[in-house]
């Protein structure tokens, strides 16, 4: 690792629904992607009055392709499929409806609100209501369809790496480039698996989603995919991307301040800790978005982590850690950043809060610290988080961290008991370690 800190850039966007912030973070050698939304709409809503003045659709924009169910384990039926726009001119709030035996199975549903681009896959899926017991004679029809206006952005899917457990649930990990001059806003990232034959097995929604790109970033991308036929076979997998153009944006200046430190435990897990510092003059909600890469800097994992508290003041510093269980091979790289679409700004900080009665017991690598956290603020709490960090002294590494959450109505001078148990890096002395304890209360 490089000394002094890593600097980073948070690149200030606003989302449908949820006003976010975020910034870029990488560690050297690694690429540095930015993070956006899961599979909502993120970005500017698109102006009504000059999408009325379009041309109506005529109905045959989309093709329906490749259309599957299965039943569940909670006894619903699913249904999955691909819509392909080929049109010359995007489309979207497309609604489709669903009929057994002639009666509407639900109501219309809205999928690609926001706008497939011509020629773009966008995979769909539908759980039925558990009243449907069969979909014998299940028909899928276009109920609704306009033009939109689009400025797409394609962005250059990477390599990608696919496991399957042995519980069924398919892991798939992968990259996505911007490789235009323009920044890029993601709104929506799905996959969708094939069996040998072509045929299509399920699609799903990223749980790990790129999101504000700038031209040239990379981003990584995860799907968890699970609840499909025990007996399907996943051949191969597509992963479809959208973005659209976005404006520049402000932006703010993160810290990711040195030493960081890695290590595996006797379980095999994987472990990134360090800590940052907010020197932007905003009070931010953080959360961050981890990379990890094998030997050959193929992409294995993508994790997401939210900062303790939910607050982070100007100037102020906090503790990170990432630990993954290194599912598709050694890690021997990896690249951290701050994840676009869950990160925002608060206007007034938590609470910083008072602890007493501290005690620290140590069997072999297990410490527990417990004491009690004080609400000393002038409000009653819903939340109280504790947390415990074990730093080496000599290096000021951090090499262990833990929390404990507490909610409830939390009265002016009431205490709570907090018991942390954290394992620090067994390769450290631990005659050589000291604890802090850092509560906040919101």
């Amino acid at each position: 690792m490089k000394q002094g800190s890593q600097r980073l850039i948070l690149f200030l966007v606003t989302i449908l629904i949820i006003p976010s912030i975020t910034c870029t973070i990488l560690k050297p050698k690694s690429p540095a992607p930015q993070r956006l939304s899961d599979n909502g709409s993120p970005g500017n809503t698109p102006d009504k009055d000059s999408e009325d003045a379009l041309p109506e659709a005529t109905g045959d924009e989309i093709e329906i392709t490749l259309t599957t169910t299965y039943q569940d384990d909670f006894g619903y039926w699913n249904l999955h499929g691909l819509l392909t726009n080929t049109a010359d001119y995007p489309v979207g709030g497309i609604g489709l409806d669903l009929k057994l035996a002639g009666a509407m199975v639900v109501d219309p549903t809205i999928i690609g609100a926001y706008g497939i681009a011509p020629g773009d896959i966008l995979p769909f899926s539908i759980r039925l209501p558990l009243s449907v017991t069969s979909v014998d004679g299940l028909e899928v029809d276009l109920a609704q369809i306009q033009r939109v206006l689009l400025d797409p952005v394609r962005l250059e899917i990477g390599q990608a790496k696919l496991a399957t457990a042995e519980n069924g649930i398919v892991t798939l990990v992968g990259e996505v480039q911007n490789t235009t001059n323009s920044p890029a806003l993601v709104y929506s990232a799905k996959t969708g698996l094939f069996s040998a034959d072509g045929e299509i097995i399920t699609t799903a929604s990223c749980q790990v989603c790129p999101g504000y790109m700038k031209p040239g970033e990379k981003a990584p991308v995860q799907f968890l995919v699970f609840g499909q036929p025990a007996s399907a076979v996943v051949d191969h997998y597509e992963i479809y991307v959208a973005a659209k153009e976005a404006p520049a944006v402000d932006d703010l200046v993160i810290d990711f301040i040195d030493p960081v430190h890695t290590y595996t435990d006797s379980a095999g897990r994987f472990h990134v800790l360090g800590e940052l510092q907010n020197n932007s003059d905003k009070i931010l909600v953080l959360r961050l978005l981890g990379s990890f890469y094998n030997q050959n800097r193929e992409i294995i994992e993508a994790v997401s982590y939210s900062l303790p508290g939910n607050s982070l003041e100007p100037g102020e510093s906090a503790p990170y850690e990432f630990v993954i269980n290194d599912p598709l091979g050694a890690v021997t790289d990896w690249a951290i950043q701050v994840d676009l679409a869950h990160t925002s700004e608060r206007i007034s900080p938590a609470f910083q809060l008072t602890t007493a009665g501290g005690e620290i017991t140590k069997e072999g690598d297990l410490w527990t610290v417990a004491g009690n956290a004080v609400n000393d603020s002038e409000q009653s709490l819903r939340f109280i988080t504790v947390v415990v960090g074990i730093r080496d002294v000599g290096t000021g590494k951090l090499v262990g961290l833990a929390q404990q959450f507490e909610a409830g109505d939390i009265a002016v001078g009431e205490s709570i008991d907090y018991n942390v148990n954290i394992s620090p890096d067994p390769a450290f002395d631990t005659g050589a370690l000291e604890e802090f304890v850092i509560v906040l209360g919101e």
